[in-house]
């Protein structure tokens, strides 16, 4: 039943699009992405769209583990849709060596103030041209104790920014 609210892909949302708090980051850091497209199902079975996406950097030395630097998970539809920021700090992510699997947990706030405690785990269902796409399964825990089932089909996905030259 699950496997029929999930929707199969992973695009760009400008929603998400944001300015690097430092220039240095933009313009020289490869960034590598993990987002994800799939669903919310509350303690009363009710499944809501969701989306996420995260720009995430390698911590330094390491090729597994990776920082948060900015994100949001949206859950519902254009009308009624909710936002919660990742709170970037909170957030730890280890993907195996080989990249066939992940795991990821963090906090998300919403604009009311209400923080919601997220575990997210992927397995690995096929190479992208830069990057994995994963089958993810996990939790969002609610201030309140409420449990929310996840449900996304998510790329980690490497990119390059560009470099402004002068002429």
């Amino acid at each position: 039943m699950m496997a029929a609210i999930l929707s199969v892909s992973a695009i760009y949302n400008t929603a998400f699009a944001q300015e690097s708090d430092l220039a240095v980051d933009r313009q020289f850091h490869p960034r590598t992405f993990l987002g994800g497209v799939g669903a919310v199902v509350g303690e009363d079975s009710e499944g809501k769209h969701s989306y996420f996406r995260m720009g995430i950097i390698p911590v330094t030395d390491s090729e597994t583990e990776y920082e948060v630097k900015r994100g949001a998970f949206m859950v519902g539809k254009h009308d009624n849709r909710e936002r919660y920021s990742v709170i970037a700090d909170s957030w730890q992510i280890s993907v195996s060596v080989d990249k066939s699997s992940f795991d990821a947990s963090g906090k998300a706030e919403n604009n009311e103030g209400e923080i919601y405690d997220i575990s997210i785990s992927g397995d690995k269902i096929s190479d992208l041209e830069n990057g994995v796409l994963y089958y993810v399964t996990g939790t969002a825990t609610g201030d309140d104790g409420e449990i929310h089932d996840v449900f996304y089909i998510s790329a980690l996905k490497e990119r390059t920014p560009s470099i402004p030259t002068t002429s």
